[in-house]
């Protein structure tokens, strides 16, 4: 949907509402635009302090998940059926994974 919240005003099916937001396709726009639809708090940080993840590779060729109705998906088709295009996974302080679908 490449036209959502475009044109004044965005036709009924094209706008992101507080009733949509986290729905697909709507959740892609909105996650970008949250300071347009719900109020919002800057929270302040210290960019020195933030330490990077680290990185590790591995193969989720074989990572498999059970659905709702007992199918298995690979984890990119998990993804694509949650609309979503990636997902941290965080074991402990020092364990992070991030998956990116394709």
């Amino acid at each position: 949907m490449a036209t959502l919240m475009t044109g004044f005003p965005p036709a009924p099916e094209d706008q992101v509402s507080l009733a949509n937001w986290r729905e697909a396709p709507f959740n892609r726009w909105s996650f970008r635009h949250v300071r347009d639809i719900i109020p919002t708090a800057d929270i302040a940080h210290d960019p020195y302090q933030a330490r990077p993840l680290p990185v590790g590779l591995i193969d989720t060729n074989r990572i498999r998940i059970r659905g709702a109705r007992g199918h298995v998906l690979s984890l990119d088709d998990f993804l694509m059926a949650a609309s979503t295009d990636s997902l941290v996974r965080r074991r402990d302080q020092r364990d992070a994974r991030l998956f990116k679908v394709g």
